[in-house]
């Protein structure tokens, strides 16, 4: 069987481990063949080309996601096409043009059709089965803060209706499977496979010194690490709250964030937010309890989750605690929202957590509180959940992925 896997966006953090986990350990089966298409440079730029390559996997540049195989109408000047070429060049457009085109024309030399991340492809009709995975359905709740703006919540909502109608789904929870049911009536429920899915970490043991130290800066005091986007879903504002309630008196933790513009979140916490005129003359980080690292390497967060007090996910939202597998993995306690994702993996494949409301901040200071304290506790969750997660691993997962994918195309033959 030949499978093309597609992959249009290569999201930084979890949307890129995953599919890199996934594809690893499909080769690795060596069963069927597999081609990556994908943003080469991208990948090369987000160091997992290199990995690909080291495991023989076949990737193959989308011609479409280069700005200069864009197809431009006639009528238009010089001047605008300039103008429309350098915007492209500084935000990349969520629908790439004739990327279905190019698709539909790569899916005639394949039995099948694999898309981790549909989101952002108009819905196409390959020559092959198709199989997508929905990760989450964020755009179908409002927080305060949009995630999208109108149109391309309406163009989301469409495609995402179309996809579900001509392809096999599959998510990562058994809470997101209710969720994509609850909101595509027309989905049967055995159309829907789940595959939990391990820790994603790629971290493969060979950091350099620069990386193996990189937490040291920090380790004055115990710190916990809070990955996160700036999206009101993730909560930020009830880790502030609370750290400003803890640290009242005295810096007893620190709060260290990753991910995308989290350097905007150095400095004090206090009950209105963050008050960053402590990060405008860093000399040391005497009276700052909240450190905000932007987008990091894989290594990198290797190196500061593995010598961290705690990881801490305060989502709303989420498909499941990503973070907290790794950490899990790592023997790092784990504090999380009490969300039905969340309580899956405690529930259902025996983890540990410190759990709490994520709408009530005295929640969040009462799980804290207990994971600073109540040292017996941390240690029986520290081992437990590392035992739990020698039972979740990546080549199951991966001979669950390879199933569905025979059993789509046994189906379509």
């Amino acid at each position: 069987m030949k499978i093309a896997i597609f992959d249009h966006q290569l999201n930084f953090g979890g949307g890129t481990r995953f599919i890199t986990n996934l594809l690893i350990h499909i080769k690795k089966l060596n069963k069927h063949e597999i081609t990556f298409y994908c943003d080469k440079e991208k990948a090369n730029s987000l160091k997992i080309l290199e990995i690909f390559e080291s495991q023989a996997i076949n990737v193959i540049q989308l011609e479409s996601l280069k700005t200069q195989s864009i197809i431009y109408p006639k009528n238009l000047s010089g001047r605008i096409i300039r103008k429309i070429k350098n915007r492209i060049v500084k935000t990349k457009p969520l629908i790439k043009i004739s990327l279905s085109d190019e698709i539909i024309n790569i899916s005639e030399n394949f039995d099948l059709c694999y898309f981790p991340w549909p989101y952002g492809i108009q819905n196409i009709k390959t020559h092959c089965p198709k199989i997508a995975t929905f990760h989450d359905f964020n755009f179908k709740y409002f927080w305060g803060v949009p995630i999208y703006d109108v149109v391309s919540l309406k163009k989301m909502n469409e495609n995402i209706s179309g996809w579900l109608n001509d392809s096999s789904a599959v998510v990562s929870t058994n809470f997101m499977k209710s969720e994509l049911l609850k909101f595509y009536k027309n989905v049967k429920p055995e159309s829907v496979d789940v595959v939990h899915l391990p820790s994603l970490n790629i971290f493969d043991g060979k950091n350099n010194r620069q990386d193996q130290d990189f937490y040291k800066k920090y380790a004055d005091l115990p710190y916990i690490v809070c990955p996160v986007h700036l999206c009101s879903h993730k909560n930020i504002n009830i880790i502030i709250t609370s750290a400003s309630i803890i640290n009242k008196d005295k810096i007893r933790v620190r709060f260290i964030f990753t991910g995308k513009n989290t350097e905007l979140l150095t400095g004090k916490c206090e009950y209105l937010g963050v008050n960053t005129s402590y990060s405008e003359n860093i000399v040391n980080f005497e009276n700052i309890d909240s450190i905000g690292l932007g987008y990091i390497s894989d290594s990198e967060m290797d190196n500061i989750l593995k010598n961290s007090f705690a990881v801490l996910n305060a989502s709303y939202y989420e498909a499941g605690n990503g973070v907290g597998l790794d950490a899990w993995s790592l023997g790092v306690p784990v504090i999380q929202s009490n969300i039905e994702a969340h309580e899956e993996h405690l529930h259902l494949q025996g983890f540990k957590a410190f759990t709490f409301d994520p709408k009530k901040h005295e929640s969040l200071v009462n799980a804290i509180e207990n994971c600073l304290n109540n040292s017996e506790l941390r240690i029986k969750n520290i081992n437990d959940s590392k035992k739990a997660a020698k039972n979740l691993k990546w080549e199951n997962a991966a001979i669950k992925y390879l199933s569905i994918f025979e059993k789509t195309v046994k189906q379509h033959d």
